[in-house]
């Protein structure tokens, strides 16, 4: 029972790790691109990031989190959409 008890604990701190994650890189991601369309227009890099913040956490969240929550990817894809 102990041992049950430690993998369900294991996957479940390792999911939210994952989802905190996720949540920070879309985060990350959308201030990037805010910052590039009203702060640096025409810089680029800021664009670039945020564009490659926003790639990763959708990976991510299809890659690692679609175990648990399958419908991870879908929410984060959806935010991606918006914030693009």
């Amino acid at each position: 029972m102990y041992y049950f008890l430690y993998l369900c604990g294991h996957k479940i701190f390792e999911a939210m790790t994952y989802l905190i994650l996720t949540i920070i890189l879309v985060l990350f991601g959308v201030g990037l691109l805010l910052a590039e369309m009203f702060l640096l227009p025409g810089f680029g890099v800021a664009g670039i990031f945020g564009l490659a913040s926003l790639i990763a956490a959708v990976v991510i969240a299809y890659v690692k989190l679609v175990a648990l929550w399958a419908w991870a990817g879908h929410v984060t894809l959806a935010a991606w959409c918006f914030a693009a």
